[in-house]
């Protein structure tokens, strides 16, 4: 789908090592994707998509144990575990909050940090 070029310019993006990459579009738009593997070639598939109601500063995918029930998954590539986060965090302008959306059900929000 095309989208209007200043809406789709990225702001900020995170990316791990277990292929989860997370993008913000101007206008507070988020986008969650992972590497697959089609044939032998890697490939990026959208998984979530969440419009936030103000624009977005920071975001972090930095897997970490949370405390709050999220699991931690782990995904195996040659021999390595990568840890695979279960949120990710937001941060946005004006009322300077971070939030920690869930990646494993439509970017939830799970906690938010005035």
């Amino acid at each position: 789908e095309h989208m209007d070029s200043m809406e789709s310019m990225i702001t900020v993006a995170s990316a791990n090592l277990s292929g989860q990459i997370v993008i913000a579009l101007r206008g507070g738009t988020l986008l969650h994707f992972v590497v697959v593997m089609e044939d032998g070639i890697p490939k990026l598939k959208l998984v979530g998509q969440k419009v936030m109601e103000r624009e977005i500063s920071c975001i972090d995918l930095h897997p970490f144990s949370s405390g709050l029930g999220l699991d931690n998954n782990v995904m195996e590539d040659d021999s390595m575990n990568f840890r695979r986060s279960a949120v990710v965090a937001v941060g946005l302008w004006d009322d300077f909050t971070v939030r920690l959306l869930s990646l494993s059900s439509s970017l939830n929000e799970v906690l938010r940090i005035n």
